[in-house]
């Protein structure tokens, strides 16, 4: 899933990005003409994927990481998620758009009515229809509808700022490669994290079996992993939230060459990304065991768990910086930048660390590859933004 939604920021953060600038710049029907390249590339762009996938699915989902236990549940789910994902592509690329362009309120509700929709209908199907993990997929699918057609109403409206016309369903290549330019580093953020995901599991699987601890185990490794991903991802979505929020306030007053108000958003967005993040290192070094008993009553599982989130989670602060970086360059245009730290908790530092460390620590090596990774890649990124500060921004 987070490989194939990859293509789906691949679009839409590039052309919110772009677009940002070009309002900034009074460029109207450019940022019209980009939209419409923005549309079909998204069509295209996850047709080809999921399709692939669809072909695939099977030995990718055993590379990813999926027992002889768990591969049965993978596939049901996947078989009726997969193709509706196109969907959910369209919903996230226009949901950034809808963003910069200066409604943050109706982007929320978009998230809001799936979110929603999932929670509601999730038991109804699972349950009450007894569709098992099946009906857990019909739901995200109706929920992923749905949002679609919020978006696209949004953009069909006369009320809106920039309105989706069919004269521009024609990709020219000069919108489509100022899209990418911009969209590569987040789409290469989501694709390294599903690598990441590849080398985890496979590293957890492995020295889980290997761990002379009673409660570890292959399986309770991986298991660990998902309890892990969902603390972190309660604290990311926020931090995510706040580095989205500003790319329409960044973009536009870069493109008016209000640069005193760019950097005083970046500063505040960062302050406040750093401070959530030490509340979820704090929460995670003092209360783990309550953390993973919100998610699980297993005795062994909770321990597990508990270990996993006390060391995963610990540098947690420096995570808010890094994401807060990102964007900034990602909103100003400047893709090289943005790629590079991008890359770097990943693909510099993460993966190398994933690999070395079990080695000589075994599954304890596993779960502290992210906070190393995760200080280094952030000092990167405080050197990078005091560098252009003082040199670009005075």
């Amino acid at each position: 899933m987070t490989f194939v939604q990859a293509f789906s920021i691949l679009i839409g953060a590039g052309a919110a990005s772009r677009i940002s600038i070009l309002l900034g710049q009074k460029k109207r029907d450019e940022a019209e003409n980009l939209l419409g390249n923005a549309f079909l590339l998204s069509i295209i762009s996850s047709a080809t994927v999921i399709t692939g996938c669809m072909i695939f699915i099977r030995p990718m989902l055993l590379q990813f990481g999926a027992s002889e236990a768990s591969l049965p549940y993978a596939l049901d789910y996947l078989a009726i998620v997969l193709p509706g994902n196109i969907f959910a592509n369209i919903t996230y690329s226009y949901n950034a758009v809808m963003r910069s362009t200066g409604y943050p309120k109706k982007a929320m509700y978009t998230m809001l009515i799936g979110a929603v929709l999932n929670f509601i209908l999730d038991p109804i199907f699972i349950f009450g229809f007894g569709w098992g993990i099946q009906g857990a997929a019909i739901a995200t699918v109706i929920s992923m509808v749905i949002g679609m057609i919020w978006v696209l109403r949004h953009f069909l409206s006369k009320d809106s700022l920039l309105q989706i016309r069919p004269k521009y369903f024609k990709l020219h290549k000069r919108y489509v490669l100022s899209i990418l330019s911009i969209g590569v580093s987040p789409f290469m953020v989501q694709l390294l994290a599903s690598l990441v995901n590849v080398i985890k599991n496979a590293s957890l699987y492995k020295y889980g079996q290997l761990s002379p601890i009673t409660e570890y185990s292959g399986d309770m490794a991986v298991a660990s992993m998902g309890i892990v991903s969902s603390i972190a991802m309660l604290i990311l979505m926020v931090t995510f939230g706040i580095s989205q929020g500003i790319q329409p306030i960044i973009g536009y007053n870069y493109g008016a060459a209000n640069y005193a108000r760019v950097k005083k958003t970046f500063k505040l967005a960062a302050a406040f990304n750093v401070s959530l993040g030490l509340i979820g290192t704090l929460m995670a070094v003092f209360i783990p065991n309550l953390l993973a008993r919100i998610f699980t009553q297993d005795p062994h599982l909770i321990s597990v768990s508990a270990t996993a989130i006390s060391v995963e989670i610990m540098a947690m602060w420096a995570v808010g910086f890094q994401i807060t970086s990102v964007q900034f360059f990602q909103s100003i245009g400047k893709a090289w930048r943005a790629m590079i730290l991008s890359f770097s908790r990943q693909a510099i530092f993460l993966i190398p660390l994933l690999l070395i460390l079990p080695r000589f620590y075994g599954i304890m090596g596993v779960w502290a590859a992210s906070p190393v990774a995760d200080v280094l890649s952030a000092s990167l990124s405080v050197i990078f933004v005091t560098v252009y500060f003082k040199k670009r921004l005075k």
